[in-house]
């Protein structure tokens, strides 16, 4: 029950894209939120007798709202990018898994460190394979 609630409230069980979309938004969002009401509390507890903080408020609401829809717009740029990289790693996997051993994995030049040791350590396997593969084909013709 723990682990369902658990990857209900991180989006686990969406596509890469939304999921990573989806978190970093909200926690930008909650942000810019605390930022807003605490503009406004401010305000109206220190400030209530002056009208033109009312306008100005108004407008850094509009400003954070629009800055926000930037960010999320930006975020979600940055996680399809992410997810073209996790496709990337789970091809490779799946055609090694396959016996396929001439593929190249092509990584985004953006891709995190995780992800780049994540290919590399695959690429490693891959030439490990190959040597053991040529390594009995000799075994078997020399008998």
């Amino acid at each position: 029950m723990k682990k369902k609630l658990l990857r209900l409230i991180l989006f686990a069980d969406l596509p890469t894209e939304i999921a990573f979309t989806l978190r970093m938004s909200l926690s930008f969002i909650l942000v810019g939120l605390i930022f807003i009401f605490s503009g406004h509390y401010v305000a109206k507890k220190y400030l209530s007798n002056v009208p033109a903080v009312y306008d100005a408020l108004r407008m850094y609401d509009v400003l954070v709202v629009i800055l926000s829809l930037i960010v999320v717009g930006l975020i979600f740029l940055y996680s399809k990018i992410v997810a073209k990289d996790y496709k990337q790693i789970q091809e490779g996997i799946e055609k090694l898994s396959e016996g396929e051993l001439d593929f190249k994995i092509e990584i985004t030049p953006i891709a995190d460190r995780a992800i780049i040791e994540i290919a590399k350590a695959i690429e490693r396997l891959k030439a490990s394979l190959k040597i053991s593969l040529n390594l009995a084909k000799r075994g078997i013709r020399a008998k």
